[in-house]
């Protein structure tokens, strides 16, 4: 379960970590995160019950779900959590 998405918006590249419980969904790592519809790229730091991403670049700004798929294909989420802002 997803608690938190901070910080909540940002541009590409953005470091943003998420936390919460269970975020592998039952599987023993994480393989990818989405912020409203965009992959973001995995660093290092992640575990059970947080993981750091950057956010990925995109031209559509806008609100939009976190998804995390666990390597089993579980998927753990939250909607409306992250707000792309408009690339510079």
């Amino acid at each position: 379960m997803i608690d938190d998405v901070s910080p909540s918006s940002g541009q590409g590249g953005t470091q943003v970590t998420i936390s919460g419980s269970e975020l592998f969904g039952g599987a023993t790592d994480v393989e990818s995160v989405e912020l409203s519809g965009v992959e973001a790229t995995l660093l290092d730091d992640r575990s059970n019950d947080k993981i750091v991403v950057n956010a990925g670049a995109s031209a559509s700004p806008g609100a939009g779900d976190v998804v995390i798929t666990g390597t089993s294909g579980a998927i753990v989420s939250k909607s409306t959590a992250f707000t792309r802002s408009e690339e510079r």
